[in-house]
């Protein structure tokens, strides 16, 4: 976990590394990820470290990239940067429940961010 005011090498280089894949890169058909997605991922993860948690990065069969940080062993936020740009709905997984989160701004997600890590 990266607890730093930068994203690690390593986050930004697997982002990238998603850029480079071709349409199918999963065999299955999937979109290619755009330059734009992972820009957006960049800067939402790098907006959101003031919650002192980095995100993991995975890549999205549609062309999205999901960005889920890792609270503890039993609990996680995430959601999906898209082409589309807009905010779609994040998700907070405690064990095996999943709940729907409405959010709208960087600042929100840090605060989502921020309030489960010291619910803990």
């Amino acid at each position: 976990m990266n607890t730093g005011e930068t994203l690690s090498d390593e986050f930004v280089q697997r982002l990238f590394e998603f850029v480079s894949w071709e349409k199918g890169w999963d065999d299955e058909g999937a979109e290619r990820i755009q330059t734009e997605v992972a820009v957006r991922a960049l800067r939402i993860a790098q907006e959101c470290l003031e919650s002192g948690l980095e995100p993991e990065a995975i890549p999205g069969h549609g062309g999205s990239i999901y960005l889920q940080w890792h609270i503890d062993d039993n609990r996680s936020v995430g959601f999906y940067v898209d082409k589309d740009g807009g905010w779609p709905a994040a998700s907070l997984h405690v064990g095996d429940r999943i709940s729907p989160i409405e959010i709208y701004s960087n600042d929100e997600l840090t605060d989502l961010l921020k309030r489960t890590a010291s619910a803990s």
